[in-house]
């Protein structure tokens, strides 16, 4: 694969270990980033990476995910959504965190690529853990990026002249990938979301499939690098 290597990294003071590519830099150095997340940004193109640790979402909250017409739409897209299996609820606690991106009182929608699927960490397995990987699409007001602490400036935005399905009116776009994965540690009640984000404008702007191409294949060989990487060095990190 061309493109940077993937190197082992360090994150939350030590506690736990992951990989980004190399060259990327640290967000907090460029802005402020919440304690709970890390954020990772690409020095070439407007990619990048965050972790972060959440609260481990229950059946009572990842049932909530199909209030909305974006969380239903992602819900029909797996038809165990009805959680009938520990592993089901799993997946719509994923799908919860994955939609707690997307806006809607904006007019953002958002696409499933790949339903998540369970993966396993081999460097994470002295703990009761479930993990789970998957990829979707986001599309949203020009002016925010769902899932950034901040918004970048891009260009290039398709301009979508219909009003959304909450009658959020048209304008400017933007169109982003997001390859995510969901560790869920239920003795620590934390569920620790990793998010690989590839917007698509810069690419589209210059006509640059090619480059939109590398880019992804970077993303999803980063989520890899990750699942076979990722370690909690220090459990104390969660209390």
């Amino acid at each position: 694969m061309d493109g940077p290597p993937i190197r082992e990294q360090p994150l939350f003071g030590g506690a736990i270990a992951a990989a980004i590519p190399q060259g990327w830099v640290d967000g907090s150095n460029l802005r402020q980033v919440p304690d709970h997340q890390e954020l990772f940004l690409s020095s070439t193109t407007l990619s990048s990476l965050i972790f972060e640790i959440n609260e481990f979402v229950a059946h009572e909250q990842a049932v909530t995910v199909s209030s909305t017409a974006q969380g239903a739409a992602l819900l029909s897209s797996f038809p165990s959504s009805t959680l009938p299996s520990p592993a089901a609820e799993d997946v719509v606690a994923a799908l919860y965190h994955v939609h707690d991106l997307c806006d809607e009182t904006e007019g953002d929608t958002i696409e499933m690529v790949s339903p998540p699927e369970p993966v396993t960490l081999p460097r994470l397995t002295q703990q009761p853990v479930r993990a789970y990987a998957g990829s979707v699409r986001f599309r949203s007001l020009r002016k925010r990026r769902p899932g950034q602490p901040q918004p970048q400036a891009q260009g290039g935005m398709e301009v979508d002249q219909q009003a959304g399905a909450n009658g959020v009116a048209g304008g400017p776009r933007s169109t982003y990938s997001c390859r995510f994965l969901v560790i869920r540690l239920p003795e620590q009640t934390t569920d620790i979301c990793v998010y690989v984000n590839v917007p698509f404008d810069e690419y589209e702007e210059r006509g640059d499939e090619a480059g939109l191409a590398a880019e992804e294949a970077l993303a999803t060989a980063l989520l890899a690098k990750i699942v076979e990487l990722f370690e909690v060095k220090d459990w104390g990190l969660f209390g």
